[in-house]
């Protein structure tokens, strides 16, 4: 048998009119309600391809390239009412003035793409290596009841930029039953979409950032149904320039600790068979249901959250009104 050369090309749609129910505050003091309302207009195109071929008998190239066009309108408007029926009769709320009114729109070309080698030393470990190129689109922020700390230059933000390098291994041994993975890996973000929230504010901005790190994955099945697995996660993720309340600084991403150490215990076993209907009069089916103990002990640097960002992937996984994908694989 030949060279094995497996390949995946498609195509995405996605369009989406999404308008926010009115939402907004009350001024009690001066019987007046600011209300916002949102509505964007998305509509988004791309074609994606990537191939995957063995170079030599022990070693593999994939390679990928996706790009994409996205469009946006967006209209965002605060207007203020007397309060005297907004609660009896919404609908005949008098009118007063318009406080803020924005109109923007966009219009991006993104591309992404994926080069990675992989090395199957043997058939128990193999060895990668690779680079990714993701995007996300840009955006509009929402504020709250017209709020004066994002003014209408920081309302829309720009899409995002992800070069990201990774490598290392994968290998089992015990006829399978044991697993060793390990890998390191670097993120460079440009124009970073972080997300802030000061008060009733909550805004997206852009900055630069990096994420560096090293992950070790060790799993064992030492006998039927009992399942064991330890893994260390190191990641440093630093967001550059974070103004906060008029101070300038480097900031960690607070939902990312440094140090993660996970254990797991599982084991299941089977109850006796049983039957039962089938779902229709007369059928029957034999089924054999299982108990599940499950004990997981998780040990962090920091108690928060703990997030690592994965680059994107080639296949956009959204919702959409048109996916298209053809998988072709050969044989030489």
């Amino acid at each position: 048998m030949g060279p094995r050369h497996e390949r995946v090309v498609g195509a995405y749609y996605l369009d989406v009119d999404e308008h926010t129910p009115i939402s907004g505050f009350v001024l009690p003091a001066l019987d007046l309600e600011l209300r916002d309302t949102y509505r964007q207009y998305s509509d988004s195109e791309s074609l994606y391809g990537q191939s995957e071929f063995d170079l030599l008998d022990k070693l593999t190239l994939t390679a990928g390239v996706r790009a994409s066009r996205e469009e946006k309108k967006y209209h965002y408007e605060d207007n203020l009412y007397a309060r005297s029926s907004v609660f009896s009769n919404p609908g005949s709320a008098p009118f007063i003035a318009n406080a803020r009114l924005y109109d923007g729109n966009s219009n991006e070309t993104l591309w992404g793409g994926r080069l990675e080698l992989s090395y199957r030393q043997t058939d128990h470990l193999m060895w990668y290596a690779g680079y990714n190129r993701g995007t996300k689109g840009g955006g509009f922020n929402a504020p709250l009841g017209g709020s004066a700390s994002i003014p209408n230059s920081e309302i829309a933000y720009k899409p995002e930029e992800l070069n990201a390098y990774e490598g290392g291994f994968k290998s089992d041994f015990f006829d399978g039953a044991a697993r060793l993975n390990g890998t390191v890996f670097y993120y460079d973000y440009h124009n970073y979409q972080g997300f802030k929230a000061i008060g009733t504010a909550e805004e997206v901005e852009n900055y630069q950032s990096t994420t560096k790190g090293a992950e070790e994955e060790f799993s064992i099945r030492p006998m039927q149904g009992l399942n064991l697995s330890l893994s260390a996660a190191y990641i440093e993720m630093v967001v550059k320039d974070v103004n906060f309340l008029g101070i300038i600084n480097d900031r960690h991403n607070v939902k990312t600790p440094p140090l993660t150490i996970s254990a797991l215990a599982r084991y299941e076993w089977p109850l006796p068979q049983g039957t039962g209907n089938a779902g229709r009069p007369g059928g029957r089916q034999v089924f054999g249901p299982a108990v599940l103990l499950h004990l997981q002990l998780r040990l962090q640097q920091d108690p928060r959250l703990h997030r690592r960002q994965r680059p994107y992937r080639l296949h956009h996984g959204g919702r959409s009104t048109g996916v298209l994908c053809l998988r072709q694989q050969f044989h030489g």
